[in-house]
């Protein structure tokens, strides 16, 4: 529901016509799309951000903790010469991304973004 009030607020009452009548998985792919298609004129940081969503996807797969270091070094491995906190705050925004702890970092995303982003290009 998180998903569908942000975009109606960041559009207009219009953008609910617009929305797939059956929910489940129709309405969160539409939904991803529309997230994705955004991270992608972004520039850098959303080029960057898809990158990390992918990350960070494939490390929670392998039942891997993602910690702030772990972006960090992700980040520096990748020669990105920005600091992690603007992608990551495009990405928890776009309620991309989970953060249960705020210290260290313990990032995830939900499964069925997942789903989405197996059929997703990198860039």
């Amino acid at each position: 529901m998180q998903l569908i009030l942000s975009d109606v607020a960041r559009h207009s009452w219009d953008y609910i016509e617009k929305i797939p009548e059956i929910f489940g998985k129709e309405l969160l792919d539409f939904l991803y799309k529309a997230r994705w298609q955004e991270l992608g004129q972004l520039g850098k940081d959303g080029t960057v951000a898809r990158q990390l969503l992918k990350f960070i996807t494939t490390e929670q797969y392998k039942g891997r903790k993602i910690t702030l270091d772990k972006i960090n070094k992700w980040l520096e491995e990748n020669n990105w010469d920005l600091v992690p906190s603007r992608p990551l705050k495009l990405l928890t925004e776009r309620f991309l991304l989970v953060n249960n702890d705020y210290h260290k970092g313990n990032y995830a995303v939900f499964p069925s973004l997942i789903d989405f982003l197996k059929d997703q290009p990198f860039v």
